[in-house]
């Protein structure tokens, strides 16, 4: 078991070093934006990286000095602390595992394992009440559509991705969990 994991970890730091020196890449770069864009809040003014802050391993509660988030209305408060969104590249979907007569809950994103992939966790912020609280895929997709970068999103996913809404929006969740797949998010440092 320590020779497999001595290679796994020989393996990551290669291919995360080999990552840094490329840059990233076109998706990668679509989804920092988006996590960044406080306008795909409301009301605006919050983005994904108010409540997952680099300088605090990519945790935080969006200024809430009570130990859960505040969302982009002051008087909204979620249930839980935000937590850290580094190192998703290496969590499992979520599933049972089942061992003789032990039942226990692996993987899965937020604190309830209610999305089972990354792309999936990254959209439901969007439209909790508690959170970004846009009233639906709609808003933010019409948000995004007259952003900056929605060239960049119709490059990267097709000139007619926003007359498939659903779709449209299943991609927000691609490019931002491709965005948190990058070194800033698997830093492999304890620093």
């Amino acid at each position: 078991m320590k020779k497999f994991l001595s290679i796994m970890g020989l393996f990551c730091l290669l291919t995360q070093t080999q990552v840094m020196a490329q840059g990233p890449n076109r998706l990668e770069n679509l989804g920092h934006q988006i996590f960044n864009d406080r306008a795909l809040s409301e009301p605006r003014g919050t983005s994904c990286a108010d409540c997952h802050v680099a300088k605090l391993g990519f945790a935080g509660n969006n200024g809430s000095k009570i130990g859960v988030t505040r969302g982009s209305k002051p008087t909204s408060l979620g249930l839980r602390n935000a937590m850290s969104n580094a190192y998703t590249a290496f969590v499992p979907t979520f599933h049972f595992r089942v061992e003789g007569d032990d039942v226990d809950a692996v993987g899965g994103f937020f604190w309830d394992g209610r999305a089972d992939t990354a792309p999936t966790q990254a959209v439901l912020p969007f439209l909790n009440p508690l959170e970004l609280n846009n009233k639906d895929a709609a808003s933010v997709l019409q948000k995004i559509a007259s952003a900056p970068y929605a060239k960049q999103f119709k490059d990267e996913f097709g000139q007619q991705i926003f007359n498939n809404p659903t779709l449209a929006f299943q991609k927000v969740g691609v490019a931002i969990a491709a965005f948190e797949k990058t070194p800033p998010l698997q830093a492999f440092s304890s620093k």
